[in-house]
């Protein structure tokens, strides 16, 4: 009778643990951002590639080596500003 009560236990216990460090390691909130600067990305590659305003002129290769400029600053940004919430004091 007591290893009935020990598998829900242990079931528990695991449950317990995975959605702490679940909430530790923040993969969904990384995932999110990733596809977000991912999908930033793509999306000035296809417009550069396809010359669609804004780059549709002479300045387009410069046009898009800013884009991914503003885009890699943007998710530094924002992994900095989740580092911060995690631990306030840095």
């Amino acid at each position: 009778m007591t290893s009935d009560r020990r598998v829900p236990a242990l079931i528990g216990t695991a449950v317990v643990i995975l959605v702490g460090i679940r909430s530790v390691f923040r993969w969904h909130e990384d995932w999110q951002r990733f596809t977000q600067a991912c999908t930033r990305l793509t999306t000035a590659r296809w417009l550069h590639q396809h010359q669609v305003p804004p780059y549709d002129g002479d300045d387009r290769d410069v046009l898009l080596v800013q884009a991914v400029a503003d885009i890699q600053a943007d998710e530094t940004g924002s992994w900095i500003e989740l580092r911060r919430t995690v631990d306030p004091d840095r």
